[in-house]
């Protein structure tokens, strides 16, 4: 995780949360490929938070490894945080994955678009494969 100085966000914030592919990945572990096939589903949804604060909640898309939701988000924003968090959640809120994207980026009002690679969470070093998600 980035160790940027937090960064006062005011006013508008505004992105596309297209969709995600690929979100079980060829990394897994032989527990989580059998437990996945048991279940034989993947009911993915994306919390994005700015700091502790929770600005978007999707709806979840049931059984796709590759979802869709192409939202345009336009939200008021006030937040003092160092990284707009994009997490990917299975139904039940087992992580699949989390995007940062570090607000000193948006600061210099720097275009973030295309896909960015998920990654574990903060406590969790590891080198599977999650996915991706499309932000524009």
């Amino acid at each position: 995780m980035p160790k940027s100085t937090p960064i006062t966000l005011h006013g508008k914030l505004y992105f596309h949360l297209d969709s995600a592919r690929k979100l079980w990945g060829g990394g897994r572990s032989a527990k989580e490929r059998f437990t996945q096939a048991f279940k034989g589903k993947i009911d993915p949804y994306v919390e994005v938070f700015s700091g502790a604060q929770r600005i978007l909640k999707t709806h979840v898309i049931d059984n796709d490894e590759n979802p869709s939701w192409d939202l345009k988000v336009d939200v008021d924003i006030v937040s003092t945080a160092k990284t707009i968090d994009f997490k990917v959640l299975n139904r039940g809120g087992k992580s699949l994955g989390i995007c940062v994207i570090e607000c000193t980026e948006l600061e210099t009002k720097k275009e973030i678009k295309g896909w960015i690679k998920l990654v574990g969470q903060e406590k969790v070093k590891d080198d599977k494969e999650r996915g991706e998600l499309k932000v524009d």
